[in-house]
């Protein structure tokens, strides 16, 4: 038996070899073949309850959070631009490799991941290789405290024609429990 610093197990039974690939370290995780990949610029990807985007360019992987800093938009489902993962519900940017704000931003950054193939397999650790940060940020200028008035809480927009009785709104239709409008949907 020949063992490589690489965790290449040969044996040898009967006259012929059977190769086993054996992980030495179990905090890497296969998570499919590196061709597929590379021929795409950003992949959304799962790993246990894990959202992460998996980026490749210029024969170069890359893995970050899939979560964006802002409002936890999908950053596996942005696109590239440059060296950056754009986030598509406000844009904001993280290098691909480091996890790291666009210029401006460094401040923030999300988790990063170690990424190596082997055999033709991409295998990436499970543990993030850095944290995230999160650099406090005023509110919008458009943004406005909620401000509840008294009364009755309204429904689906509508406060339904019992509101002002103190009666519910809701009502049963078929079967079906559901407000006015959803009454209607069911005729």
């Amino acid at each position: 038996m020949l063992v490589g610093d690489t965790g290449l197990v040969l044996t040898s039974a009967n006259p012929t070899y059977k190769i086993k690939c054996i992980m030495t370290d179990t905090d890497w995780q296969d998570v499919g073949a590196a061709a597929d990949f590379a021929s795409r610029p950003l992949t959304e990807i799962t790993l246990g309850r894990t959202k992460l985007a998996l980026s490749h360019r210029n024969g170069v992987f890359g893995v970050i959070s899939g979560v964006c800093n802002h409002a936890g938009g999908p950053l596996g489902q942005g696109r590239l631009d440059g060296n950056y993962v754009v986030c598509p519900w406000h844009n904001w940017k993280f290098h691909r490799v480091t996890g790291v704000g666009e210029p401006g931003s460094e401040d923030d950054a999300v988790p990063s991941y170690k990424v190596k193939v082997k055999f033709g397999r991409m295998l990436m650790r499970r543990t993030p290789a850095t944290p995230r940060k999160h650099k406090p940020h005023a509110p919008h200028p458009l943004a406005r405290p909620v401000r509840h008035k008294p009364g009755p809480v309204a429904r689906d927009g509508h406060l339904g024609h019992h509101a002002r009785s103190g009666k519910s709104s809701q009502f049963h239709v078929r079967g079906f429990a559901g407000s006015r409008a959803g009454a209607r949907a069911q005729k």
